[in-house]
């Protein structure tokens, strides 16, 4: 069984999914500022230059032990600022939310464009209808798209 290959040196730290991966970025993007100088350079380039600690060590010539050390108290650091700050959380809930209402207001819009065509339809009418069905259809259609709207 071949072993799996990771950019990190720590298994602590190699555990890092891609989710994992993309939510230390997000946290470095948020809060990297309130970290020291040194610990928001190594965790950058660990985490988004996807450097080995060896490879990191190297280039700044320090201890691999040193590079592991500030970047795992880094990322500690920062999901700590995140779980009383709860920025990144609140982000990801509007960004839902927003999503969710985009929704809701393309069904909006889907029942206006059919009231508007209903509307348009009777007025070219000029009064004289043979039938109703067609209006009732469409109006049918159009309660149909509000009916799903408010039944999410």
């Amino acid at each position: 069984m071949a072993e799996e290959s990771t950019t990190s040196d720590d298994p602590a730290l190699a555990d890092t999914s891609l989710e994992k991966r993309v939510r230390l970025n997000e946290l470095l993007d948020l809060y990297g500022d309130l970290l020291t100088d040194k610990q928001q350079r190594l965790a950058r380039l660990h985490l988004e230059q996807d450097l080995s600690f060896a490879e990191i060590a190297h280039d700044e010539m320090v201890s691999r032990q040193a590079v592991h050390d500030a970047v795992k108290h880094a990322t500690l650091t920062l999901e700590k600022i995140e779980s009383r700050l709860k920025l990144l959380e609140e982000s990801k809930k509007k960004a839902r939310d927003l999503s969710a209402s985009d929704g809701a207001a393309s069904e909006a819009s889907d029942a206006r464009e059919v009231l508007v065509s209903l509307r348009d339809r009777v007025r070219r009418s000029a009064g004289v209808l043979y039938t109703t069905d067609w209006i009732v259809k469409e109006l049918d259609r159009a309660v149909s798209i509000l009916e799903r709207k408010t039944s999410q």
